[in-house]
């Protein structure tokens, strides 16, 4: 059962990147302008770039504590 969780939880991260970078490239397609679009570019670069790196760590069997304890320093 822990392995169908963690196989779970490494396909979700990576399908959350996947759709960011689909995101990113609609963004640039599109060329749409404004400030809460372009913060929200932002929060989503960083939301596949953690969500990239948690799936990573997962496939590797580290402690992801350290990088949720950063991600919160980050955001606050």
């Amino acid at each position: 059962m822990k392995n169908v969780k963690r196989a779970t939880f490494v396909a979700v991260n990576f399908a959350i990147v996947l759709w960011e970078l689909v995101s990113l490239v609609l963004r640039i397609v599109h060329k749409e302008e404004g400030m809460m679009l372009y913060f929200t570019v932002q929060s989503n670069l960083f939301a596949m770039v953690v969500c990239g790196i948690c799936g990573v760590c997962a496939i590797k069997n580290k402690y992801l504590v350290t990088l949720y304890s950063f991600t919160t320093y980050l955001l606050s």
